[in-house]
């Protein structure tokens, strides 16, 4: 993933810092940041919130490192504000399977069917961010059915195999 504007980081901060009152303990990884203006801006309002021992700011990182990463994780929160086409942050994720939290909105309302392979939050309930991760407090099993689910997901639809039997049967249904 990339640090921009639009993946309303900002909201992830504060919401972080909120859920940090419940779970002192938690950790949030935040992958890609760079040596530009907003990546600077965001790791002052996480030191000027004194986050920065519970907050980890990475540079981008090789896909052999990401998968790593990601294996580490409990969840993938991807607070984007806008109408993301198909994300390869939250494909990847889910092709490990691991949950992801983001906003109902555009591809990633398909991709992620809430509490099934992931969690939705309506972008905007300034409180909905914190309410899908506090309710990241599943039964174990539970946790497995949507890792599961979302692993299956992306190996079915979204695979190489996957994709061309699509082709194939858009293809049959247009010549006949």
């Amino acid at each position: 993933g990339r640090i921009s504007p639009e993946k309303d980081l900002e909201l992830l901060i504060y919401t972080f810092q909120k859920f940090l009152e419940i779970n002192p303990d938690a950790q949030l990884v935040m992958l890609g940041f760079k040596q530009d203006r907003y990546s600077q801006e965001l790791k002052k309002l996480i030191s000027d919130l004194g986050l920065t021992s519970n907050i980890i700011c990475k540079k981008f990182v090789p896909k052999s490192k990401l998968l790593e990463l990601l294996d580490e994780s409990t969840y993938m929160i991807f607070p984007s504000k806008i109408y993301d086409n198909l994300p390869q942050a939250v494909l990847e994720a889910q092709s490990i399977a691991l949950p992801v939290i983001a906003p109902g909105i555009g591809s990633l309302a398909e991709i992620i069917q809430d509490e099934i392979n992931g969690l939705h939050y309506d972008q905007n309930d300034k409180n909905g961010l914190f309410l899908a991760i506090s309710k990241t407090d599943f039964s174990f099993e539970t946790y497995l059915k949507m890792a599961r689910s979302g692993w299956e997901l992306i190996h079915e639809q979204y695979s190489s195999k996957g994709h061309y039997d699509k082709l194939m049967e858009v293809t049959k249904s247009v010549i006949g």
